[in-house]
Formats: structure tokens, C-alpha cells, sequence
């Protein structure tokens, strides 16, 4: 049959790849490519994209008068300035945060694996949908089969623990990703099943472990995180970058006197003193919003904001 339709000039139609098939072959690049449609467009078994139209299109607007190298690389100073145009009246503290600014783009463009990616626009695409607000609603979404997980929430805390990691071990720019952050995008994006799939119908988390352990493997000689601490003159230049949206820098600056390091609990302290009720100076009027999830999406939101007309 093959050679008579081969005789014929005509072709059978490619063979679907399989769960197993693609479990068994996938690579960090295909996840990655996963992940970046999952924020740009969301899957057709329901789940969101991380950016709303508006959103995205303003971000690949500004990514689009960004230059590139021949390897299709944005330069990093680029994205910085504009971060600085942005931002007037914190200028000069995102000028001396710089190092961290690209720190904190380069490990979310490589999240969650512990591989070095080239700052492409898509993988700025995914950096920016990750640290941002944006992906909020996409990492509270869950589904189900029967009493297993098949698509879990990623909360918060697990997101403030990664950059964490990102501050306390700058050494490749990658944090320190786990196995827990590898399924948490696994469950989420678009894998081979039939069109008819939904997002009930998933594998569930168990069944994608394997997987996950096999990705994450050459990041077996990074660091634990239990083991992991951010010294002060690390955290600075971020901290000057809060402390510049408040009136009040005291109640958060207390968590940072007479120490030279700080371990996950002690950062996630400060993290919370950064979010306590106070006037704020030059930005929105909403005291409660100043936690440093809230900085972080401000200081890096601007970048898919759309333009006032």
C-alpha cells in the first residue's frame, strides 16, 4: 500500500506522536517552546494564556524596536534603558540594579530548567510572562482526574522562592529550579493527546514525574535550596528599588540591620515587611500593593503596558 501510494505521488498522513513518545523524546527546548505558546496563546484544552491580547501585543512592540545580533539575541542594556525611561523617579536605583534586572530576566527566560538560554524575544516573552503579574490567573488554574492532580496551582510563595534561589546562587543564571517547578509547568502546557482531549483528561502529575526527574538531571550539581542564603550586598540594589516606592522603609529595613546573609525563611520575612500598609511615593494609590511580588511586576510590567493614547 505504501509503494503504490508512493507511485502515485501521494503521502499518508504523519502519524500522531503519542504521550509516551513525546515523554520519552522531549527535550528542554521542546518544553521551552511549550511553555513560550502557553503564554502567548494559552492551549485548546482551556488553559489561559499568561497575557491578555492587549498585553502581549504591547510587549512584542517593544521587543519588535528592540535590535538583535545575528543569533537573534536582544542586547540585555537595551531592555534596562528602557526600564529607566519608565521609570524617571526611580532611575538612578534601576540604574545601580542593573545586575540584578538581568539576572532576574536571564534565570526566568531559562525557568525551570537549569540550562542558559539566549535572551531571544521569545525567551524574554516567557521571562517577562513569568515575573509579572500576567501569568497570576494562569498559575492559579486546576483540573483533575478522578482524586489525582492533573493541573495544579503554582502559588506565590513557590514563585518568590525561585527568585530566592535566583539571588542567592547567581552562578549560572539559572537560581536553582526543582523538580516541583519543572511539573508545575509540565501539568500546564500543551503536550501530544487527542484533539478531543480536555483539560480533566491530562496525565496526571505522577505519570509526568518521570519526565520532570529526566529534564531536570544535568542541574544535579546545583545547590540545595535548604543550603542556600542571599547576602545583604546582593539584595541591596533590589531593596533600594522598594525602598525608593515607600515612605516608610523602616519596618522592612529592620529584617536586613546587623546581617550579612539571609536564609529562605528570613528573606521571606523581609519580603513580607516590604508589603506592610504605607503611603507611597509616585506610584498608584493602593497601599496594599507594595509587596515585592508587587515591585517586581512593577518594576518589569511597564514592559507590556499598553501605550496611553
Amino acid at each position: 500500500m505504501d509503494r503504490l501510494a508512493s507511485r502515485l505521488g501521494l503521502s499518508r498522513s504523519p502519524k500522531s506522536q503519542t504521550f509516551k513518545e513525546w515523554s520519552d523524546s522531549a527535550t528542554v527546548d521542546d518544553v521551552y517552546d511549550r511553555l513560550t505558546n502557553l503564554i502567548k496563546c494559552g492551549t485548546d484544552d482551556g488553559q489561559s494564556a499568561a497575557f491578555r491580547p492587549e498585553r502581549l501585543e504591547a510587549l512584542e512592540r517593544v521587543l519588535g524596536d528592540t535590535p538583535t545580533n545575528a543569533t537573534g539575541e536582544v542586547a540585555i542594556e537595551n531592555v534596562q534603558a528602557h526600564l529607566v525611561k519608565s521609570h524617571p523617579s526611580l532611575a538612578n536605583e534601576v540604574e545601580v540594579a542593573s545586575p540584578t534586572i538581568s539576572l532576574l530576566l536571564h534565570s526566568h527566560a531559562c525557568f525551570p530548567f537549569a540550562k542558559e538560554v539566549p535572551l531571544t524575544k521569545d525567551a524574554l516573552v516567557r521571562s517577562i510572562g513569568l515575573i509579572t503579574k500576567d501569568s497570576d490567573y494562569m498559575f492559579s488554574q486546576e483540573a483533575s482526574f478522578g482524586q489525582e492532580p492533573t493541573i495544579r496551582a503554582r502559588s506565590k510563595a513557590a514563585r518568590m522562592e525561585f527568585i530566592f534561589s535566583v539571588l542567592a546562587h547567581p552562578d549560572p543564571r539559572t537560581g536553582v529550579p526543582t523538580k516541583e517547578d519543572v511539573l508545575d509547568v509540565l501539568c500546564r502546557i500543551r503536550y501530544p493527546h487527542p484533539k478531543s482531549f480536555t483539560a480533566q483528561q491530562r496525565r496526571t502529575i505522577k505519570e509526568l514525574e518521570p519526565l520532570a526527574e529526566r529534564l531536570l538531571s544535568p542541574s544535579a550539581g546545583l545547590p540545595s535550596r535548604d543550603s542556600l542564603r542571599i547576602s545583604i550586598s546582593a539584595l541591596r540594589p533590589l531593596a533600594d528599588v522598594c525602598n525608593s516606592m515607600r515612605d516608610d522603609k523602616c519596618e522592612a529595613e529592620k529584617f536586613l540591620a546587623g546581617k550579612e546573609t539571609l536564609d529562605w525563611i528570613e528573606f521571606k520575612k523581609w519580603a513580607k515587611a516590604v508589603s506592610a500598609t504605607v503611603a507611597l511615593k509616585s506610584i498608584e494609590a493602593d497601599r496594599n500593593q507594595v509587596s515585592l511580588p508587587a515591585v517586581v511586576d512593577r518594576l518589569f510590567g511597564v514592559l507590556s503596558t499598553p501605550a496611553q493614547e
